[in-house]
């Protein structure tokens, strides 16, 4: 029985030693990965970069640390790194729906353009998200501070989210040209449009483009829908034009008449829309 229980400690004890080394050697392995050209992606990398060390230096949770030190690695190396789910760690039900809340809210800020309008910002909330997780699942007695800890990351989370949030409102991934009447050629406030996004596209490399036409609803359908189309095209050229690589368009269409009410002013239902995502 003695020499069982002696058997148990030693192989524990070499699982720990084990464990504190391989977050250690993770964490040694972000610190010298070359960092993704993206911006979103470089920071996420610094932000779990971050995290994983403050897990292992101070709290001596290598598990963790190790998991946070890959999530890093993935983010440098340039894959779609996504926030922790909360349903997949243990978690008291009372936590979930403030944690799935926050987790949808940012998740949506972000696919609305916020992993390029504001990159670092988007990374330290999606980070804080994750330790407010973490801490939540360790509960109150892993270490006397826990509560504090919990407190902290939740507050960085929603202070961070909340301006995210703004920011996509202000500079979100829409951008609207429009048009004269029965016209299809872009005017000067037009290709100041266009050369705006056209400067985004060319800058962050991963962004995608849909164009989509409309015209005001005087005259026949069917010719507002060849209109509307040749405004789309007419977009799509100017951003070619501005150097934006043709794989990144991947949608011009044109939709005919805008859906709002007649009494609308006019004009402003002669646009083509260019989303970015």
């Amino acid at each position: 029985m003695l020499q069982n229980k002696w058997t148990f400690k030693v192989a524990a004890l070499t699982a720990a030693v084990f464990a504190v080394s391989c977050a250690d050697q993770k964490i040694a392995d972000l610190e010298k990965e070359p960092r993704d050209e993206r911006e979103f992606n470089n920071a996420l990398a610094n932000e779990y970069q971050a995290l994983a060390k403050k897990e292992a230096q101070i709290y001596n949770d290598s598990i963790d640390a190790r998991h946070f030190a890959v999530k890093g690695l993935q983010a440098a190396a340039g894959m779609f790194v996504l926030p922790e789910d909360p349903a997949r760690w243990d978690i008291h039900k009372k936590y979930m729906l403030g944690l799935m809340d926050g987790r949808e809210r940012m998740l949506f800020a972000l696919a609305r353009g916020g992993r390029f309008i504001e990159p670092e910002l988007g990374a330290k909330t999606q980070v804080a998200f994750d330790c407010w997780v973490e801490e939540i699942e360790e509960g109150p007695s892993m270490h006397k501070d826990q509560k504090k800890e919990i407190n902290v990351c939740k507050t960085l989370f929603s202070k961070r989210l909340a301006d995210l949030e703004i920011a996509v409102f202000k500079n979100g991934p829409v951008r609207r040209v429009h048009f004269d009447y029965n016209s299809a050629n872009i005017e000067r406030d037009g290709m100041m449009t266009v050369a705006e996004v056209a400067a985004r596209v060319n800058k962050f490399k991963d962004r995608r483009i849909m164009i989509v036409g409309h015209t005001d609803p005087i005259g026949k359908a069917s010719r507002n829908l060849t209109l509307s189309q040749k405004r789309a095209n007419s977009v799509k050229d100017a951003l070619l034009a501005h150097g934006v690589d043709p794989k990144a368009i991947k949608v011009t269409v044109g939709r005919g008449e805008l859906k709002v009410s007649r009494k609308e002013f006019e004009p402003n239902n002669r646009v083509t829309d260019i989303y970015l995502y």
